[in-house]
C-alpha cells in the first residue's frame, strides 16, 4: 500500500486553506489505497493561543513541541513514498530541516502558498524577521512535483522547479459541508461581515456585460435555500 506523510502547519479542520486544498480529499485518498499519514506542526493547544495576545510560556513550549515533533517526522519519513509538504516543514530558521526532509524523501510534493516568496511589503517584525523565507524558494526548486493554485504563478513556478513539474489545481468547495441554512447577517467586527458581504455581492454580478444570467451565488443560492458561507 503507497504511504503518504503530510507535513503541514496547522491542525486539520482548522484552517481554510488546508480544508480548501487537500484536507477534503483524505477520505478520498484512503479509499484508493493510499495510506496517510497527517502531521502537523500546531497541536491544537498552540492553535488556540498562537493568534491571541500574550501566552508567551505557551507558545514558546508549543514552538518547541512543533520542532520536536518535525524532528520525530525526518526520523521515520524513509517510510514514506510521498511526503506532501504544505508551505514549509518548519516556520522559523534557516532551510536545514527542508534541506534535510530533501535528502531523507523518496518523493517530495510541494503545495506552495503562493504568497510566501513575496517580499515586497513584508511585515518587519520580529516574529517575521525569525520566519525563514529561503525555506520556500528551496522547496520550490527541489521538489520532485509542485502544486500551485494561481494560474498566474506556474510558468514562474516552473522556470524556478528544476524539474520544471508543476501543477495548477484550484482550491475546491464541498458544497454539502459550506452551506449552512440561511439566517440575517450577525456583524461581529468592524470590516469582518462587511468584507465577506462585498465578495459574496462580487459573485451575485452578472458574468459578463450585458449578460442575463445569474451570478454564481444567485444560482447556488436558488438551487437551495441556504446561504453561502465564506
Amino acid at each position: 500500500m503507497p504511504r503518504i506523510l503530510i507535513l503541514c502547519p496547522y491542525p486539520q479542520g482548522v484552517a481554510a486553506g488546508q480544508r480548501l486544498k487537500y484536507e477534503q480529499y483524505l477520505d478520498d485518498w484512503r479509499a484508493a489505497g493510499f495510506d496517510v499519514t497527517v502531521s502537523s506542526f500546531m497541536d491544537r493547544a498552540l492553535w488556540d493561543r498562537a493568534y491571541a495576545p500574550g501566552h508567551r510560556m505557551a507558545k514558546m513550549v508549543g514552538t518547541l513541541r512543533g520542532h520536536l515533533r518535525r524532528l520525530r517526522d525526518l526520523a521515520r519519513i524513509r517510510r514514506y513514498d510521498i511526503v506532501y509538504i504544505s508551505m514549509w516543514v518548519t516556520p522559523f530558521g534557516t532551510s536545514w530541516l527542508e534541506r534535510l526532509a530533501r535528502v531523507l524523501a523518496r518523493r517530495i510534493v510541494y503545495d506552495i502558498e503562493d504568497n510566501l516568496l513575496a517580499d515586497e511589503g513584508a511585515p518587519r517584525g520580529l516574529r517575521q524577521q525569525l520566519k525563514g523565507r529561503g525555506k520556500a524558494r528551496f522547496l520550490l526548486e527541489r521538489a520532485d512535483h509542485v502544486l500551485t493554485a494561481s494560474p498566474f504563478m506556474v510558468e514562474r513556478y516552473r522556470a524556478i522547479n528544476e524539474r520544471q513539474a508543476v501543477t495548477l489545481i484550484y482550491p475546491s468547495v464541498d458544497t454539502d459541508a459550506s452551506f449552512v441554512p440561511a439566517r440575517p447577517p450577525r456583524v461581529t467586527q468592524a470590516g469582518d461581515w462587511m468584507d465577506r458581504y462585498v465578495q459574496l455581492a462580487s459573485l451575485s454580478r452578472p458574468a459578463a456585460s450585458g449578460s442575463s444570467g445569474t451570478g454564481a451565488a444567485d444560482r447556488l443560492q436558488a438551487d437551495r435555500d441556504r446561504q453561502l458561507r465564506l
